[in-house]
């Protein structure tokens, strides 16, 4: 089986859980939990591509996808745009504005009709520069993020995980591989 075709094999049902959620409730707060490497982004990607494709989202709603890191950024923007020259979905990019957390509130602002965000390393959303997007209450949240819990113990904001895949799970499948532990002496290096 092809790589494509193994990403393919869970993504499928990632985004089919994701879109059943949505439909359910709109403005649920959902969970997408791939660990590092998995296609998180890409997954979320063809999740956002389905909301739209099944109606929950009309062709002049707009997305917000919001970042913390400008490399975070750039790989959303390019992961869009490999999906849509894939996918035939040339509109797509260009319903999804893709912000850095810094540039949240002024955007709610301006946008009071936002129905959907995602918000990448969900893990960061007990930090009070989140809350403008879970004061939203029409505002259906998507989060993406490897770690569904944190150390410190304070809890995320999200209804539930749509969908989760462990590390060994992608192993099993060839998704990704198993890394070879070499223990190392102690000693001085500069």
């Amino acid at each position: 089986m092809a790589v494509n075709e193994r990403y393919d094999a869970f993504q499928r049902e990632a985004v089919d859980n994701i879109v059943a959620d949505f439909r359910e409730d709109a403005k649920g707060r959902y969970l997408l939990v791939i660990p590092t490497g998995g296609g998180k982004t890409t997954t979320a990607v063809k999740a956002v591509s389905g909301i739209y494709d099944s109606g929950l989202l009309g062709p002049a709603d707009r997305v917000m996808w919001v970042v913390h890191r400008d490399e975070l950024r750039l790989q959303a923007r390019d992961s869009f745009s490999k999906f849509s020259a894939i996918a035939d979905r040339p509109g797509l990019p260009g319903r999804i504005d893709i912000l850095m957390l810094s540039e949240v509130k002024q955007y709610l602002a301006a946008n009071p009709d936002i129905r959907l965000s995602v918000i990448d390393e969900a893990h960061h959303v007990a930090a009070k520069s989140y809350q403008p997007l879970f004061s939203r209450l029409g505002l259906g949240i998507l989060g993406l993020t490897a770690t569904p819990s944190r150390h410190d113990g304070q809890p995320l904001q999200f209804t539930r995980e749509s969908y989760s895949i462990g590390f060994p799970d992608l192993v099993k499948m060839g998704v990704l591989l198993r890394p070879t532990v070499i223990e190392v002496e102690g000693g001085k290096y500069d």
